[in-house]
């Protein structure tokens, strides 16, 4: 079987069966995918690349329910360790990657969704103003959904749109007042 060659986004994961990880990848091309990566709980498997808000470069053999990684590597210039310095940015990047998740079907391509997950990680990492970051994201994730036409709402418009969309609230974000507490 043909071998897909992909850029992907780890959006969650869990520990699947002794030393193996349950991944749920938004991919440039292919859409939300469900991956398993075999031995990767394993100290001497070097995945450490394999977490939550990574970008990656991946190679996947289809399965039966699943894709596999057989190859993955991290995208150079990855922001995901600046971003893991913040517990606010942490927050904002596990909220990016849940609506995302929530609001996504397997195996449909969403390029567009890609970029924009893609940018607003990159600038998570370098801004300052983490609400200005937060009313950014929601905004035009609605826009790009084709669920609002401007990039004027608010967070309560985005929880009643978000909610009507996809039948689920959106995620809660508990933010500090001081980063460094």
């Amino acid at each position: 079987m043909k071998a897909l060659k992909d850029t992907g986004i780890i959006l969650f994961s869990r520990p699947f069966f002794e030393s193996d990880k349950l991944l749920e990848i938004l991919t440039l091309n292919h859409g939300k995918l469900k991956c398993i990566a075999k031995r990767a709980l394993k100290k001497s498997s070097g995945s450490g690349d394999l977490e939550i808000g990574c970008e990656l470069n991946i190679v996947l053999q289809k399965g039966k329910s699943f894709f596999y990684i057989n190859q993955s590597s991290l995208q150079p210039g990855s922001v995901v360790p600046f971003i893991r310095q913040e517990f606010n940015k942490i927050s904002i990047l596990f909220y990016y990657l849940t609506i995302v998740r929530q609001a996504t079907e397997f195996d449909q391509p969403n390029t567009n969704l890609f970029k924009l997950l893609k940018y607003h990680i990159e600038q998570l990492a370098h801004e300052t103003n983490i609400e200005k970051c937060q009313h950014t994201f929601e905004n035009q994730f609605l826009v790009e959904e084709g669920l609002a036409t401007s990039n004027k709402l608010d967070h309560q418009d985005f929880k009643k749109i978000y909610y009507d969309y996809t039948g689920k609230k959106p995620p809660s974000l508990q933010l500090l007042n001081n980063d460094h507490a």
